[in-house]
C-alpha cells in the first residue's frame, strides 16, 4: 500500500493532516490534490480536520464524478471460494487478491474514520499493517 509521491508532496505543501479523504478522492478520480482539496473545502471540510461521508460524496459530485455503491459480493465473487462469504473486507484482502479488482474501476473504501482509494487492484493508502475494515465501497466514475 502506498500513496503516489505527488499526493504526499501536495498534502505537505498544503500543511495538511487528517486528509485521507482528499487523497482518496484525488487518487480515485485521477485529479490533482488541489482540486480534491478545494472540492472538500466547498463541501465543508476545514483544513487539518477529518471528513464525513456526506462531505466525501458531495465533493465527488462537485468534481463531476459519481460514487456508485458497490456490494462486496460484486467483488468477492472473483475471490477464491473460501473468501467469498466474508462479511468484512479489509485493505489486506484487496492486496492479497488484486486480480479480482483489475478492470472493475477505481474505488473509494470507507472505514470507521478513514477513507482509502483502490485503483487497478492497488490500495493507495498509508495504513499498511492496520486492521481497517471497509464498511462501504463506492465505484468512482465520470457522470454521464
Amino acid at each position: 500500500m502506498s500513496i503516489p509521491t505527488n499526493l504526499i508532496k501536495d498534502s505537505r505543501a498544503f500543511n495538511e493532516n487528517r486528509d485521507c479523504a482528499v487523497i482518496a478522492i484525488a487518487a480515485a478520480t485521477g485529479l490533482d490534490y488541489a482540486k480534491a482539496h478545494l472540492a472538500m473545502s466547498v463541501k465543508g471540510r476545514q483544513t487539518r480536520t477529518g471528513s464525513s461521508v456526506n462531505m466525501i460524496l458531495g465533493a465527488i459530485d462537485y468534481l463531476g464524478f459519481e460514487a456508485v455503491p458497490v456490494p462486496f459480493s460484486e467483488i468477492l465473487k472473483d475471490y477464491p471460494p473460501c473468501y467469498r462469504e466474508v462479511s468484512k473486507l479489509t485493505p489486506r484482502q484487496v492486496q492479497k487478491f488484486p486480480k479480482a479488482w483489475v478492470g472493475k474501476g477505481d474505488f473509494i473504501g470507507i472505514t470507521c474514520n478513514h477513507a482509502l482509494a483502490i485503483c487497478n487492484g492497488e490500495v493507495l493508502d498509508w495504513s499498511d499493517g492496520r486492521r481497517h475494515q471497509i464498511k462501504r465501497l463506492f465505484r468512482i466514475q465520470a457522470k454521464g
